[in-house]
């Protein structure tokens, strides 16, 4: 049965990690069973320190996870638990592979129109494409 949450795999700030926090804080109030999982590493430890402070002054610390890295096989299970998956990028996009992992295990998606995810996803069909870096998409 799948969870009603979003997972996010990778912390970078051209992933736009900070704008779905705020686009979830958007959302949280009028869907209180909602839950937003970020998963990954990241080489730039500001940012993450920056998203969690964010998640802390939102007072979302029970609603939103920003946890490490996970082993491959546990990756796939949060894939086919997750309700929606989300990329809200502004990088160009090539083919990521996430988008990929995660339509095999029938989740929704959630991404930005960025490089080649328009060609990847049907938008309103299999997931919702929004405008990059936009969070009140």
């Amino acid at each position: 049965m799948k969870r009603s949450s979003f997972t996010r795999v990778g912390l970078f700030r051209v992933k736009n990690i900070r704008g779905l926090i705020l686009a979830f804080n958007d959302l949280h109030n009028e869907f209180p069973e909602w839950m937003l999982e970020i998963r990954g590493v990241t080489s730039d430890r500001s940012y993450y320190d920056e998203c969690l402070e964010l998640v802390s002054s939102l007072e979302l610390t029970h609603r939103i996870s920003i946890l490490s890295s996970l082993s491959e096989e546990e990756l796939y299970r949060r894939y086919a638990s997750t309700s929606i998956y989300c990329l809200p990028s502004y990088y160009g996009e090539g083919m990521p592979t996430t988008i990929l992992e995660a339509m095999y295990f029938g989740g929704s998606i959630l991404s930005s129109r960025s490089g080649s995810i328009s060609y990847l996803l049907d938008d309103g069909q299999c997931g919702m494409l929004i405008k990059p870096g936009e969070v009140k998409d």
